[in-house]
């Protein structure tokens, strides 16, 4: 591979894997922001319609606590009114016909019984001849107002409950007799609960908020129980059905009850959030569910890694591009300074090297040239050296010829001479010879001289 595929390989590698990353950290990012949103934006509704629900959940018990003191009030009116119209003479008809205007008014019922807890004044004309038993497995809601006939209690406000007759939720609330023993009772339909509700806007806000990415909502009781659901099912469908709680959301709502807080997890559908209802007191009242759709929100990440990765290729072209140019700009010179390389090795110096320009490969291939000159002299000056040795070899072996030709005539001279020498090492012995029999005189006289010395300073002491 040549090195401008090289080069241009290399950027193109380099580039597609920066538009990658970038592209990746992007799609990531924007996945942990949308998430987060989502996260963030569950928590808050969750937390905000278990506030809701928890006001909707005291509501209804302060405003039911309420309406019994107003109908204990209104049971002794109605026992002062029973006692009167019964002092005056009025029979138990007549009764009932003057206070039948006045409970059709304020849409309540009232009910009045003699001392054998057998109903005689009923505006409803539903209970007339119907008698209150103390056993609670014959009448459940009805058989505590038995007490008021021995006037064990001086009151009773019962809650709403199923009653009897018509299996209708009705509340009452009951006195004793001013006369006599007698049950005085006021009863009311719990619709105020509905009306409660209605006013709270708690079952339309729960409607409303079920749309686009808000998929269902839930709001349970303590028992997890279904008070308010809304749903949008896999078609499209808006309905109200409720469906039990799944082991996972049971979970969530324990985790939320024990955090104190909203609790949530993304699964495939998305993001499910439970909130904790609490009432004043701090008692758990319930829970809400809450699940929100990531479908648009994975969509819209997908469109986004596309736009990313189209637009890392729009950029990235030109880049492309700019690398194939980079390459071929620093290619060519250097194919061309690698021939001016080649000639020179193979010993042909008479290749001009092509100019460069300013940047590091026309240098280079100035430095090629400047060395292809530098080598043509160096050869140019080697060859005459070559010449001038070639002439000093020449004179050389002249000058030898003569030397042999003095050897020769030396030759016949060479015998004296030896002769000479032989004699002369011989005379030079002798003198070697006499020479060490003076050194020995010299030294027995050197000794003799010491001798004297000693005498004289001898003499020269006894002096």
């Amino acid at each position: 591979m040549s090195l401008r595929s090289r080069i241009a390989l290399i950027a193109g590698l380099l580039l597609l894997a920066s538009i990658v990353v970038t592209s990746l950290l992007q799609t990531w990012a924007a996945r942990r922001a949308v998430l987060d949103e989502v996260r963030s934006g569950g928590d808050r509704l969750a937390e905000v319609l278990a506030r809701s629900a928890a006001l909707a959940a005291d509501v209804p018990r302060a405003v039911e606590a309420e309406i019994g003191e107003q109908m204990l009030t209104e049971s002794r009116l109605l026992a002062e009114v029973v006692a009167l119209g019964v002092k005056a003479g009025l029979a138990p008809g007549e009764i009932t016909a003057r206070l039948r205007g006045i409970a059709a008014q304020g849409n309540v019922e009232f009910l009045a019984t003699d001392e054998h807890g057998t109903v005689i004044i009923d505006t409803d004309d539903k209970g007339e001849g119907w008698t209150f038993s103390p056993d609670p497995t014959v009448q459940p809601q009805a058989h505590v107002f038995h007490r008021l006939l021995d006037g064990g209690i001086p009151g009773l406000v019962q809650e709403s409950r199923q009653r009897e007759i018509d299996d209708k939720i009705f509340k009452y609330a009951g006195v004793g007799g001013v006369d006599g023993p007698r049950i005085i009772q006021v009863g009311v339909e719990a619709t105020f609960f509905d009306r409660i509700d209605r006013n709270l806007g708690l079952r339309r806000l729960v409607h409303d908020l079920v749309a686009g990415a808000v998929v269902e909502v839930r709001i349970l009781d303590e028992r997890q129980m279904p008070l308010v659901s809304r749903r949008i099912d896999t078609g499209g469908i808006v309905t109200d059905a409720d469906r039990p709680v799944d082991a996972a959301d049971s979970a969530l709502i324990a985790a939320g009850a024990a955090a104190g807080r909203p609790e949530g997890r993304f699964d495939d559908d998305g993001y499910v959030v439970a909130a904790p209802v609490r009432r004043n007191d701090g008692a758990t009242a319930g829970a809400v569910l809450v699940r929100i759709a990531t479908r648009a929100s994975r969509e819209s990440l997908a469109w986004q890694a596309v736009a990313a990765l189209a637009s890392g290729l729009l950029v990235g072209l030109p880049g492309v591009l700019g690398g194939l140019w980079l390459a071929r700009s620093i290619a060519e010179p250097v194919r061309r300074s690698m021939m001016a390389a080649e000639s020179i090795a193979a010993g042909d110096l008479t290749l001009p090297v092509p100019e460069g320009g300013d940047d590091e490969v026309g240098r280079l291939l100035a430095a090629f040239g400047e060395m292809s000159d530098s080598l043509r002299g160096l050869v140019g000056r080697i060859q005459d050296a070559g010449l001038r040795l070639a002439s000093t070899e020449s004179d050389a072996a002249s000058a030898l010829a003569r030397q042999e030709r003095s050897i020769h005539g030396f030759r016949g001279s060479a015998a004296d001479i030896s002769a000479a020498v032989t004699e002369i090492a011989t005379t030079g012995e002798q003198l070697l010879s006499t020479t060490s029999a003076v050194t020995d005189v010299a030294r027995e006289a050197a000794r003799v001289a010491d001798l004297g010395r000693d005498g004289l300073l001898g003499m020269s002491t006894s002096m």
